[in-house]
């Protein structure tokens, strides 16, 4: 198995290859996806349904972190409002000189694509800084792109 996967990734490291293996392991899912329940019996939700898109904000983040939730939830929201899924921006703090009333050029409102650069430099800026909360934009701007109708390309 090891080896077929070498092949199939001939420039990744063989220590990159084989962690890339043990994520292919149905218990490594339990290991970094937090379960969702759903349901009058609240029947565990699968990981492949969970990493589908969603028009709703998550409430919790998609994997078992220690970072705030807040932090996750808010990194959504920041997703679905640059996706053009959320029509209004997301609670973040800004500097005092950008606002979503800026001047106009050629009919476009500067203010609020100031906004939302600032809320991808904010989303960036925590994804760095911290690992898992790197992890876990992924895994949402995964979520978001997955089975998405309104983006196809």
């Amino acid at each position: 198995m090891l080896s077929a996967n070498i092949r199939l990734h001939p420039l990744l490291p063989l220590n990159l290859t084989s962690q890339i293996t043990g994520l292919q392991n149905p218990d490594s899912t339990k290991q970094y996806f937090a379960t969702r329940r759903t349901g009058l019996t609240r029947q565990k939700v699968p990981v492949n349904r969970i990493m589908e898109w969603q028009r709703s904000p998550i409430s919790a983040p998609i994997l078992v972190i220690s970072h705030p939730a807040k932090d996750a939830v808010t990194t959504f929201k920041i997703i679905q409002h640059v996706m053009g899924e959320r029509p209004r921006p997301v609670d973040i703090p800004r500097p005092s000189r950008i606002s979503s009333t800026g001047g106009k050029r050629d009919g476009e409102d500067l203010g609020d694509k100031m906004v939302i650069l600032e809320e991808i430099r904010w989303t960036l800026q925590l994804a760095v800084t911290h690992k898992e909360m790197r992890d876990e934009v992924y895994c949402q701007l995964v979520k978001q792109m997955t089975k998405n109708k309104h983006h196809d390309q």
